[in-house]
């Protein structure tokens, strides 16, 4: 079972609760591992953004996702003794999973699984510190939270999506022109 720890990129306090983690990467074929790990490289830097200390990484080959659990029973087997030789961290796998996925790996695994979109969404979080700046994170998140209502993924509006995009590249939107 689950550690009694929230572990939804919807809670802003996730980078202080999460101390060490795994990041986990899938690819496809031999070339696919180049990209994958140029993918964990970046994964690896959100999680340090984030305040995590990473202590180890895999890539996982991946022909097609497993509906319940991203990757195939062997690998969830074998990374889940790996995680018990590491002492339970946390994980952040690069790939977007549903809700049934992410749900399912936390219980085989008995520790938070956060996918990309968690972790960036917490990055957010944990960086706002004016109320607007704070409210304009939740909202989108909104959808996002409950893990009933993201089983298509996250959906983000139109104006919620153009303030994350901008905010990314360092240029919030200004309130008072709605640009």
């Amino acid at each position: 079972m689950p550690t009694a720890l929230t572990r939804s990129g919807s809670d802003p306090g996730i980078g202080q609760k999460l101390h060490d983690v795994v990041v986990i990467g899938s690819f496809t074929g031999h070339n696919g591992r180049d990209r994958a790990e140029i993918q964990l490289d970046e994964l690896e830097e959100l999680a340090r953004t984030l305040g995590t200390s990473v202590v180890e990484r895999s890539s996982v080959p991946v022909h097609e996702p497993h509906p319940a659990t991203f990757f195939r029973s062997g690998a969830v087997e074998a990374l889940k003794a790996r995680l018990g030789e590491l002492g339970g961290p946390a994980v952040m796998v690069n790939d977007r999973l549903s809700p049934r996925q992410q749900r399912n790996l936390e219980e085989a695994w008995g520790v938070p699984v956060l996918d990309r979109t968690e972790v960036i969404l917490a990055i957010f979080a944990r960086r706002a510190v004016t109320a607007e700046g704070r409210s304009r994170w939740r909202w989108p998140n909104w959808s996002i939270s409950s893990p009933a209502s993201r089983e298509d993924g996250p959906t983000w509006s139109g104006s919620a999506a153009a303030w994350a995009s901008e905010a990314v590249r360092g240029r919030p939107r200004s309130r008072s022109t709605g640009a």
